[in-house]
């Protein structure tokens, strides 16, 4: 029998060994990235998947996702007046 290897299996060890190396990475990263991931999962595409199936209709839908989610923070954090100027020019 013959051994497989992933095609990325040498960008995969690389990366186990920098998380073991320096673990607060991980922890920064779970700060920065998976709160508006999980934001945009499950507040603005409701059922957590997308309908598109290729590629750039994927992106295209995630990118609608994440305009949406930077525009609703905006408005938390700048209110309806702000925003209503802002979008007037």
């Amino acid at each position: 029998m013959s051994s497989r290897r992933h095609l990325y299996e040498e960008a995969l060890q690389a990366n186990a060994s920098r998380l073991a190396a320096q673990p607060w990475m991980m922890a920064l990263r779970r700060q920065t990235v998976e709160h508006p991931f999980a934001s945009i999962k499950h507040l603005i595409l409701g059922n957590a998947r997308l309908l598109m199936r290729h590629t750039s209709g994927a992106r295209a839908e995630f990118s609608l996702a994440v305009m949406a989610y930077n525009l609703k923070r905006v408005f938390n954090m700048k209110g309806a007046p702000w925003m209503l100027q802002a979008l007037r020019g």
